[in-house]
Formats: C-alpha cells, sequence, structure tokens
C-alpha cells in the first residue's frame, strides 16, 4: 500500500483583511491488488480533521469527490456519484472507497457476450462523520470498455435509510 500525509496551514498575512487561519491534516493509505488475472481490488482510506480553525471560509472546507453529471472525466473509483456537491463538509471524516473490477461478475457470465470487450465493477464507497454523525453511503455496479470509459447504476444510503438511485 501507499501512504499519504496532507499538512495545511492557512496563516493570515494581515490583521485588517479577512483571511483564514487553521491547521488541516488529511492521513490516507490506497493499494490497486491483482486478485488474479481476471480481477482487480482498488481500495483507498483516508482520515482528517481540522487540527486548529481560527478563521474559516467555504473555500477552506474539506469537500469530498463528486460526480454528480452525466459525462465526467472522474473515475468511478474515486469520487461519489449522486453526493450532492458542497453538501457534506464536516471537521472529522474518515473516507473509504472500495472497488472490484473484473472481466466475470455478472454480464460476462452469460455466453453470448464472453467474446465483447468489456469489464465490470462493483463499487462501494462511504464517509464516515466523526462525534455520532451517520455514515453517508455508495454502492454501485459499473460496465466499462478498458478504462476509456464507464457506465453504472448507483444507490445512495443516508444512514441505513434509502436516500437516492442514479445512472
Amino acid at each position: 500500500p501507499s501512504f499519504a500525509v496532507d499538512y495545511t496551514k492557512a496563516i493570515p498575512l494581515s490583521a485588517l483583511a479577512h483571511q483564514s487561519a487553521y491547521d488541516k491534516m488529511d492521513v490516507s493509505m490506497h493499494q490497486s491488488v491483482t486478485l488474479s488475472e481476471f480481477d482487480k481490488l482498488n481500495y483507498r482510506v483516508s482520515a482528517g480533521a481540522f487540527l486548529s480553525k481560527q478563521q474559516l471560509y467555504a473555500p477552506d472546507f474539506h469537500y469530498f469527490a463528486t460526480s454528480p453529471i452525466i459525462l465526467s472525466g472522474r473515475s468511478f473509483d474515486d469520487s461519489f456519484q449522486l453526493l450532492p456537491n458542497y453538501t457534506y463538509s464536516n471537521n472529522h471524516w474518515l473516507e473509504a472507497q472500495v472497488n472490484w473490477t473484473s472481466t466475470y461478475i455478472l454480464l460476462k457470465r452469460i455466453g453470448f457476450l464472453q467474446s465483447y470487450l468489456f469489464d465490470e465493477s462493483l463499487q462501494l464507497h462511504s464517509i464516515w462523520f466523526m462525534r455520532g454523525a451517520k455514515p453517508y453511503t455508495e454502492a454501485g455496479y459499473s460496465i466499462g470498455f478498458n478504462s476509456f470509459g464507464r457506465i453504472g447504476v448507483f444507490t445512495a444510503f443516508d444512514g441505513w435509510n434509502y436516500q437516492s438511485v442514479g445512472v
């Protein structure tokens, strides 16, 4: 696995202007594991917090990668598909993303589809906020064409409650 630490410090340069003043740290681990000739597992886990926050403005908040539009350059592996932009920001967070990509999950097991060049993926992405808040979770199934493009179906849950579904 690969590990990363991201530390951000905002220092106001003048007492007269409205400027940010905070310390933020994010620690992450990610890995891509080849399970077999046909299967690959990618995962990423990150935890972060504002260590201090004397003055924060909207651009300083920690936002999660979202891709709520039909066509996007973002990968399904590292973004939320149904999460509204700029909504789930918090002082402490834990984010987990697990993606299993295989040539044979569901559709490729059907005989006449085995000769077509596509793969299938199952995605599970979740955000937990510390201090008792419910997690936000997305589960999805997607079909891809050698990483050139993907189409998928995703469902979102707020805690254990169903929230939405999208293609």
